[in-house]
């Protein structure tokens, strides 16, 4: 996080100087146990690959879970920033990150 902000909020708000961020994209929004959040996808120049965020859809600012894919190595790992979460959402953070962050051959 930077200053509090998440990466989605940095990037869709405000022009944030030496931050090195590729980019976001909104995956979806997801409610589960009652409670909303959103899933977004970006990557980060600086440690070089692809994050999966979840937060919190009524604010935006607080990332419950990060799942990180190195381009440098193709390792995949996942920081629950010490939130204890219901495992529906856990397994689904993953399951997107999976599928939607290691980088696609690019067809003819």
């Amino acid at each position: 996080m930077v200053d509090g902000v998440s990466r989605l909020r940095a990037l869709c708000y405000v022009v944030l100087p030496n931050t090195k961020l590729g980019g976001s994209r909104h995956v979806s929004n997801v409610t589960i146990q009652g409670r909303e959040y959103w899933l977004v996808v970006g990557s980060d120049l600086d440690r070089d690959g692809m994050f999966l965020e979840c937060s919190d859809a009524n604010d935006g600012t607080k990332v419950f879970i990060e799942v990180f894919y190195s381009d440098a190595d193709g390792s995949f790992t996942v920081d629950m920033f010490g939130h204890a979460l219901p495992l529906a959402l856990v397994k689904l953070v993953v399951a997107t990150a999976e599928r939607e962050l290691p980088p696609r051959p690019v067809s003819d």
